[in-house]
């Protein structure tokens, strides 16, 4: 039997379960947050755990998908963000006795693995050893420094990325934001505040989101070409119409399964930008990113591959 973890709502998983179906796979959804039965774990006398309405216990299953979430909710007041945040870390610390309690599962992706996959300092390092061009970067909140790297990118602009996701109550995402020397002396404190990601920017031709699945590379070309926000970041302009089936050298697909294997993955979504040399950089990768918007566009079947290989079946 196969386990998700994940919101039951969640497209994504809608799309692999139903997949899974068409397998004659069974499996079962265990929602966090939804009213599916909940989870049990006892552990003396004896130690077990227990999954979902009919209550299944853990050894029977044979693989698990983590697309665990965290619980979004619209927070009227500050203890309404407390509570959420309470709640969200108490799931987690379950998880992650769960996580450790699926070791022997075949995951996608292992808890651990992806968690050390999604820090972005770890994936240029390592993007940067299998022999990906990467940006000229600055990891840093010294003001000076950055602005010494700003001033050293002479004929190009810099931007600037946060590690993580930030988004406030009003709903608004940060993405990667153009940054100029002249203005950044209005956020010196803001800057000094916690270190981000400072890197060149490279003009470029297109764009390439590539979906991993095993051994299979799903990949989109992506022409960012709607806005200049999307020309320095394609997610400000998400679902307009930019995305054509595309191709990429075996010499670049070899390092993305390279990468892949030695962060541990089954499954992660690459970002890459072709430079108007033709030479290829790498970006960032999400080991847990979305692609289903791809997949109705351009008939792209990666949710049957996954739903194949939590099946084991080709």
């Amino acid at each position: 039997m196969i386990l998700i973890v994940g919101n039951s709502g969640d497209p994504h998983v809608v799309s692999v379960a139903k997949e899974l179906s068409n397998l004659d796979a069974a499996f079962m959804i265990f929602d966090p947050f939804g009213s599916d039965g909940g989870i049990s774990s006892s552990i003396a006398p004896g130690a077990s755990v227990r999954v979902g309405r009919a209550q299944v216990p853990l050894g029977d299953f044979r693989s698990v998908w983590w697309r665990q979430k965290p619980r979004s909710v619209s927070a009227r007041t500050a203890v309404d963000l407390y509570d959420d945040n309470f709640i969200n870390k108490e799931w987690n610390y379950f998880a992650n006795f769960l996580s450790a309690e699926t070791t022997q599962m075949f995951s996608v992706n292992d808890r651990d693995r992806a968690n050390y996959a999604d820090n972005k300092i770890t994936q240029l390092k390592i993007a940067d050893e299998i022999g990906f061009k990467i940006p000229p970067t600055l990891i840093s909140n010294n003001y000076e420094e950055i602005c010494e790297f700003i001033d050293n990118n002479k004929g190009s602009r810099s931007v600037y990325k946060s590690f993580t996701p930030y988004m406030p109550p009003n709903g608004l995402m940060t993405y990667t934001t153009v940054i100029e020397r002249k203005s950044l002396n209005k956020f010196r404190e803001l800057v000094g505040s916690a270190p981000g990601i400072y890197q060149a920017y490279i003009p470029k031709d297109c764009e390439y989101r590539v979906t991993v699945v095993g051994e299979e590379c799903f990949v989109v070309k992506i022409l960012a070409n709607t806005s200049a926000e999307a020309m320095v970041d394609w997610r400000r302009d998400v679902f307009s119409d930019m995305y054509t089936l595309g191709t990429i050298d075996p010499d670049v697909k070899d390092k993305i399964l390279r990468m892949n294997r030695r962060l541990g993955l089954c499954f992660a979504a690459y970002d890459l930008i072709q430079g108007r040399n033709g030479e290829i950089t790498f970006l960032e990768l999400n080991p847990s990113g979305q692609w289903l918007w791809l997949e109705e566009r351009l008939k792209l079947p990666v949710s049957y591959r996954l739903a194949c290989l939590l099946a084991k079946r080709e």
